[in-house]
């Protein structure tokens, strides 16, 4: 029992027991249950510091995750140079971990931006001989970069800027697949021009959640209790029974079912109060009966709680005091479903002092040596092979025109195929030609054969929205993928990027290639047979890399924008 709602407290207490049981026990499951995600969040911090492993599916907030909030300020600082928040928080970040009194003599006093205090000698020469090697380290990295924004994809950007940071290095298991959920985010919010909603990214961040770490067993588990429901553990930890649910808000319309005597259902129904009267009995009522269910619901969710226990059960509540200085649970909370019991253990706990808690650790700040530097462990010096076919020049790429307007072709068959065919009317890509020009001139295409590779992509578009076998491999599918990025791992890494991958109504894997090249002086029949020949053994690559994940019957396929060609065939292993 708390005398008052202290997280921190509870926290440090539950990881103490934690600490405790698998000592005493080291094959016992634990399992920590909780009303809602929030509750476990201050929790799971706990653990993090205590360098206890767990398992927690959708859990921790994506964006609470140390490694995702400086990649987050390492975003806004390189899309908003103006941002002094962002850019102070890379400088401190593990990567580089400037002083605090460094970062007092650059920023303190002025209001110039960061990036430019950074490059001023004064400031520089001001530094602590640590600071300047720190801050010399990242210059070297942004000067080149910086004038290029916007000509590069963002994910690219912010991803090699982090791995050469020593993001990656700093991460840890857990934290590399928090970073790769968060560039994968990236991918998916850049628009086609290059640009990026920040506010909508913010809001994106709020809605996921971290990945289980991967090197966690099962024996600690961080759920809701809900999704408790049929399972057991040995040990079981109830937090925050003191904590009140969210309000229920008032309902413009109240509406429900009553079984009437004779078997049929009744409706009742009732408008919310009106603003000129004091009350609305009827709609009073209906609440009245809402309040019901929720104290059973309320009810039966701790009694599928409670019950998951096979040895021991924990539970932790607080509350306060009413006029009378007597102790009164929130309403609504699982401590109120057990005051009853639950009360004696309140008395005069504000003088009578539970077990001390265990002294709470701060772990020492993480940051690299000043001097650090990215270097391969490869034996081969020959830079990664990209299998790409957008990034080599082949026959049917005569030009780098023609290169990046397969680019952007590529992009906006991945948007069309995230946000839906229905939201993608041929008309719509006639209001498009403006951000066409926009991407291309980004791409670095010269201004005079511009209008031509609009053209181009507004064909390629427009051809595949308006063919049948276009709209099917854009349609939604088991497993679908765009642009999908793989890695494998051989004598060096091998990079490969799928263009469109699907499972079919029939359990078949699709692997689909978009080429951008068109017939001239041919057959478009001979045109299609020379370019499977010419790609077949690229997309067999891709097949026997997918045979290593998973068993389904593979076809490849090849398919043509701008003639509306397709060419498909099956996988033989």
């Amino acid at each position: 029992p708390f005398a008052a709602r202290d997280d921190q407290a509870e926290a440090q207490q539950i990881v103490h027991i934690i600490h405790q049981t698998q000592q005493q026990e080291p094959t016992a499951s634990i399992a920590l249950l909780a009303r809602s995600r929030t509750h476990l969040a201050t929790i799971a911090s706990a653990l993090d510091t205590a360098q206890i492993r767990y398992q927690a599916v959708d859990i921790n907030p994506l964006g609470q995750r140390p490694v995702v909030q400086d990649l987050h300020s390492l975003t806004l600082a390189i899309l908003r140079p103006a941002d002094r928040l962002s850019w102070l928080a890379i400088l401190r970040a593990p990567w580089l971990g400037l002083s605090l009194a460094d970062l007092a003599c650059i920023a303190e006093g002025n209001t110039a931006l960061i990036y430019a205090r950074l490059q001023t000698p004064a400031v520089q020469q001001a530094l602590s001989a640590d600071g300047q090697i720190r801050v010399q380290r990242l210059l070297k990295l942004l000067q080149p970069l910086l004038p290029l924004r916007g000509r590069l994809a963002l994910r690219s950007t912010i991803e090699g800027l982090w791995l050469a940071l020593g993001g990656f290095a700093l991460a840890g298991t857990a934290g590399q697949a928090d970073a790769q959920a968060y560039f994968a985010l990236l991918d998916q919010l850049e628009e086609p021009t290059g640009r990026l909603d920040c506010d909508q990214l913010n809001t994106q961040l709020q809605r996921l959640y971290a990945a289980p770490n991967p090197q966690a067993n099962d024996r600690l588990q961080l759920l809701t209790m809900h999704a408790a429901k049929g399972l057991e553990f040995d040990v079981v930890i109830l937090p925050g029974l003191g904590r009140q649910p969210r309000r229920n808000q008032h309902e413009l319309l109240y509406w429900q079912e009553r079984p009437h005597t004779d078997g049929a259902n009744t409706l009742l129904m009732a408008p919310i109060q009106a603003a000129y009267t004091t009350q609305e009995p009827l709609a009073d009522f209906m609440r009245h009966i809402q309040q019901q269910k929720d104290r059973l619901e309320t009810t039966r969710l701790f009694y599928v709680a409670a019950t998951r226990a096979r040895q021991q059960l924990h539970l932790f509540g607080h509350c306060t005091t009413n006029a009378q200085g007597q102790p009164k649970p929130a309403a609504n909370s699982l401590l109120h479903q057990l005051w009853p019991i639950a009360a004696p253990h309140f008395v005069d706990l504000a003088v009578t002092e539970s077990s001390p808690l265990p002294i709470r650790t701060v772990p020492p700040e993480q940051r690299l040596a000043a001097d650090w530097q990215l270097s391969y462990a490869v034996k081969d010096p020959t830079p990664a092979k990209i299998t790409k076919a957008t990034s080599t020049i082949t026959p049917d790429w005569p030009d780098e025109t023609a290169r990046h307007v397969g680019t952007l072709v590529h992009r906006y068959l991945e948007r069309i195929a995230q946000q839906g065919l229905a939201q993608w009317p041929t008309e719509r890509l006639n209001t498009l030609r403006p951000a066409f020009a926009i991407g291309l001139t980004h791409l670095g295409v010269p201004t005079s054969v511009i209008p031509a590779a609009i053209e181009k992509v507004h064909r390629a578009l427009t051809n595949t929205l308006n063919d049948a076998q276009g709209r099917w491999i854009l349609q939604p599918h088991t497993a679908a993928a765009s642009e999908w990025a793989l890695t494998c791992q051989q004598e060096q890494a091998q990079h490969y990027v799928l263009d469109r991958t699907f499972i079919d109504e029939h359990g078949i894997r699709w692997i689909i290639d978009y080429k951008t090249a068109e017939p001239t002086n041919q057959a478009l029949a001979d045109f299609l047979d020379q370019q499977q020949a010419h790609y077949q053994d690229q997309l067999h690559g891709y097949a026997q890399l997918l045979r290593q994940q998973e068993a389904h019957p593979i076809r490849l396929a090849l398919y043509f924008p701008l003639c509306q060609g397709w060419r498909a065939w099956d996988y033989l292993a």
